[in-house]
């Protein structure tokens, strides 16, 4: 019983750190805590909230208008949602 916790725990504590990378906000805390596993497999497998900026590559919020990065116009080349 006590590997299993081990095991819920440290998936729960992953799940935060990759889906906060991905740009995903306080439902990976929630999700994380409630399924575990299951949670850090989605977390492992989802695409987030950002995609690659077309010029310099870097993640960039899904509703950014300029990359922030690189400052480019990302209206004209609408990002793909």
């Amino acid at each position: 019983m006590e590997l299993l916790g081990l095991i819920w725990i440290v998936s729960w504590i992953a799940t935060i750190i990759i889906s906060s990378k991905k740009g995903e906000g306080c439902i990976a805390v929630l999700s994380g805590f409630l399924f575990g596993p299951i949670a850090l497999i989605i977390a492992i497998v989802g695409k987030g909230n950002k995609n690659k900026c077309p010029y310099c590559q870097e993640l960039v919020d899904k509703k950014a208008l300029i990359c922030p990065h690189c400052r480019s116009d990302l209206i004209k080349n609408k990002l793909p949602t």
